[in-house]
């Protein structure tokens, strides 16, 4: 890995907050490109990490009502709708 794609991590981060960086990066642009979402109605594809942070990046950023797909694991489900999911799909 050339050191030119690497970055310190702070030293207040904690190794799971430094290991979540990453991922949550992907959610974070993508709520950002979609504009303006107050209000808004949004659905989620896929209940995996990326899922999860996208329903937390969505909900943060004003969305009234999401839709998740994916995984019909409880675990998953729970996980999606403690973070603040409100439906799935029929």
């Amino acid at each position: 890995m050339p050191a030119a794609r690497l970055h310190k991590v702070r030293k207040n981060f904690t190794d799971y907050q430094a290991a979540l960086t990453e991922p949550l990066a992907t959610p974070v642009q993508a709520v950002r490109l979609a504009g303006d979402l107050t209000g808004k109605k949004v659905v989620i594809l896929g209940a995996g990490t990326i899922g999860l942070l996208t329903l937390i990046a969505a909900r943060r950023a004003g969305v009234a009502k999401i839709v998740r797909t994916g995984h019909r694991r409880r675990n998953r489900l729970r996980d999606h709708y403690r973070a603040g999911a409100d439906q799935r799909p029929r």
